[in-house]
């Protein structure tokens, strides 16, 4: 695969042009007669996408099931120097190898649709046009460029860049109804919960910088194939960076952000929740593991927690009524299926899981959107305030929603790993690998985490398609709602094409036909995958060069988890063939039955309704389930409120102490001013205004005595003269005896 550098700078920077002429020309560009023109209001993002999605279709899709070696920009592979430190330097560039060609075709085809799906989905709001509607498809441009900056950089730093840049987006696009109490606090628990994560993920980057002195993958893999860096700094930073993953995509315990992201437009959550943010975690973490900075100890961490997260989500869609809810929790328990399969040493199933999870997701997404949307215009035609995301509310709409609902069904069986479809053999790679290292290294919790996921999964997905879809039109709904839900059935109705084209390509992608391994499409790693042993199952780590000097990364991490004790010999790897054979075969009987069990289940309680949950939806465990589990109630009472606390006891030792002490010394000088005042008056008016007025009254009598000398007569002048002279004879007379 060669690709010139236009088309790599092409695919990145369209998204990011259409973002910048949206946000400055937008309202100006696509305004008529004073009002928003929604055809073209949206053309610019569309096209946005849409070029680097011709792109990657002509260049890079030929190539999407074959190995390739990896091509880089600059093409000497070394990366551009972004800053020179003397001793380091930063070189950054970008990278298109058998991972982040998955992740370009996932990420443009499916941000594709939604583009396309919102452009209809987003034109009115509450009967009338939404004001914001500019606003809301660059935010859509930049977090799709996001996105594809994270997958086409060859460096941890720039791959942050990206990583950040989508936790904006996503606050501004949850957010995006801030006048909603509700979606202001929904988008703030995402960004700040999404923080935790963030920031132990820096350390962990600063970890790496100060060990290696580079960021750059292959820096990265040839450091740690050597083994110069092992030991509790490797864990130590492999962790780190692991709860980066953990909080972007919503695992145990940094789980709690994701559901409430409903609070954004439905487009948002089929962005954030199939094609983006979320995946960003698991694409971290299979990246970490390709170059080694995961070791056993990381590596086993993330399997249970991943395997943990997909059972402890799963039963809580058990219970969720409205539609975009159980999606969420139904994403949360799919990435802990990816993060299982990472921490097992098989990110190829978790990479392969994350693209077909990405098809049926949105497809899903968006055809609760499509149901939401029609729900809502028939709840306003009736003037009923009923919830038009309650599946309550709902029931029947295959017959009014015939597009929609095939599909969704289409969409259900995929996540439910039904055959024919590209879930059954995801899950099943992810299955089959967890239950090869469990018999292999043991762990037999992993594998059975995994199984009751499956089951469970299959039960709250077709819990859904049967109260939605099935059934009569509002039979569930609230006794004082029922009368108007029931009027509006009339007003059902199946979406415009612009939307519903989009739900029928996302469910082509959800089908068997284009993942199948006897599909010629397919005679690379993802036939791998479903059929036989994976490189990552066996081999050294190795960072092979090809003629042309590109890198292909390989990982191993069976070895980390101590391939010594089965390998050695010739007959080491036909042992680990035969293993991983048991397992496949193994995997297939198990998953097709534990599917069959919870669709069966799910037929019984929601579609025939033989059996019902009433007995044990008074129980303990069902109202801690109803309470989901109580994590927002601990976390509240945790770290919020008890921070609120220690902010308003600041507050008063602020005011009460702090500005007490500045009040009162205040006080002091005020009153010590007054009385300065005082004295010093006292001393200006009665000494020194004394002294000087005392100097003048001297003067004055000393002027008054003299003034009555000066009588101006002649004769009073001789007698004073001839009475000092007498005087004067006398005093030298009597001097000189």
């Amino acid at each position: 695969m060669h690709l010139e550098p236009w088309v790599i700078l092409t695919i990145l920077f369209s998204p990011l042009v259409a973002f910048l002429v949206q946000i400055r020309h937008g309202k100006r560009l696509f305004m008529r007669e004073g009002r928003e023109n929604t055809v073209l209001g949206a053309l610019i993002p569309i096209l946005g996408i849409l070029i680097p999605l011709v792109l990657v279709l002509i260049y890079i899709a030929p190539h999407l099931f074959t190995k390739t070696a990896t091509v880089w920009l600059p093409a000497s592979g070394d990366g551009a120097l972004w800053i020179d430190m003397g001793s380091r330097a930063i070189r950054i560039g970008l990278a298109v190898d058998n991972t982040s060609k998955v992740l370009l075709f996932m990420v443009t085809l499916v941000c594709t649709m939604i583009h396309l799906f919102a452009a209809e989905y987003m034109k009115l709001r509450d009967g009338v046009p939404e004001p914001r509607y500019t606003r809301f498809f660059a935010y859509l441009s930049l977090f799709t460029f996001s996105m594809i900056l994270l997958a086409l950089s060859d460096n941890l730093l720039t791959l942050f860049v990206g990583w950040e840049l989508m936790g904006l987006c996503s606050y501004l696009l949850i957010g995006f109804y801030y006048e909603k109490k509700s979606a202001q606090e929904a988008s703030l628990k995402a960004f700040m919960t999404t923080r935790i994560g963030d920031v132990l993920l820096f350390l962990g980057l600063a970890i790496l910088w100060t060990a290696v002195g580079s960021l750059r993958f292959a820096d990265l893999h040839a450091v740690l194939a050597a083994g110069k860096l092992n030991g509790t700094l490797l864990t130590a930073a492999g962790l780190l960076c692991l709860f980066g993953a953990i909080g972007k995509s919503a695992q145990f315990p940094l789980h709690t952000w994701l559901p409430d992201a409903m609070e954004g437009p439905t487009p948002v959550s089929a962005l954030i929740h199939a094609a983006t943010m979320v995946a960003a975690g698991v694409y971290l973490a299979a990246r970490l593991l390709q170059i080694g900075v995961l070791d056993a100890d990381a590596q086993l961490f993330i399997a249970y927690i991943g395997g943990f997260t997909a059972v402890f989500a799963a039963s809580i869609a058990f219970v969720q009524n409205d539609i975009k809810r159980v999606l969420a929790y139904s994403t949360i328990s799919q990435l802990g299926y990816m993060m299982l399969a990472v921490g097992v040493g098989n990110y190829t199933a978790a990479i392969f899981h994350l693209l077909t999870h990405a098809f049926f997701k949105a497809c899903m997404f968006l055809g609760s959107g499509s149901v939401i949307h029609s729900m809502h215009d028939a709840l306003h035609h009736v003037h009923s305030h009923a919830d038009a995301q309650d599946m309550r509310n709902m029931g029947g709409l295959r017959r009014k929603m015939p597009l929609t609902f095939l599909t969704f069904f289409v969409s259900t069986l995929a996540i439910s790993g039904v055959p024919l479809t590209a879930g059954f053999l995801s899950k099943d790679a992810v299955l089959a690998g967890s239950l090869e290292f469990a018999m292999i290294h043991g762990h037999v919790a992993l594998p059975v985490m995994g199984f009751l996921a499956a089951l469970m999964t299959a039960f709250y997905m077709f819990r859904l398609v049967f109260m939605t879809f099935f059934g009569r039109f509002g039979e569930r709904a609230d006794a004082h709602d029922r009368d108007l839900v029931s009027q509006s059935e009339s007003y059902v109705h199946e979406s415009p094409l612009m939307m519903t084209v989009p739900l029928l390509v996302l469910a082509a992608g959800a089908t068997f036909a284009l993942w199948s391994p006897t599909n010629p499409m397919a005679e690379g790693w993802i036939g791998d995958v479903v059929e036989q042993r994976a490189e990552w199952m066996g081999g050294d780590t190795h960072a092979g060069l090809p003629d042309d000097g590109a890198m292909v990364l390989v990982a191993d991490p069976v070895d980390a988890h101590g391939a010594d004790t089965h390998a050695a010999d010739a007959g080491g790897h036909s042992a680990d063939h035969g293993v991983a054979h048991t397992a496949h075969v193994v995997t297939v009987a198990l998953s097709l039955a534990v599917a069959g069990f919870g669709i069966l289940f799910a037929f019984l309680f929601y579609g025939v309704r033989v059996l019902s949950a009433r007995a044990i939806s008074g129980s303990a465990l069902a109202a801690a389930i109803e309470r989901k589990y109580g994590f927002d109630e601990f976390y509240n009472w945790a770290f919020i409120r008890n921070t609120l606390r220690v902010c308003d006891f600041s507050g008063a030792v602020d005011l009460k102490v702090v500005d007490g002490i500045v009040n009162g010394v205040g006080s002091v000088f005020v009153g010590a001013r007054y009385s300065f005042t005082w004295l010093n008056g006292a001393v200006d008016r009665y000494v020194v205004d004394g002294a000087v007025d005392g100097v003048g009254s001297v003067l004055r009598w000393i002027g008054a005595a003299f003034r009555r000398g000066q009588s101006g007569l002649i004769q009073n002048y001789l007698l004073v003269i001839f009475t000092g002279l007498i005087a004067l004879i006398f005093i030298v007379t009597a001097s000189m005896r």
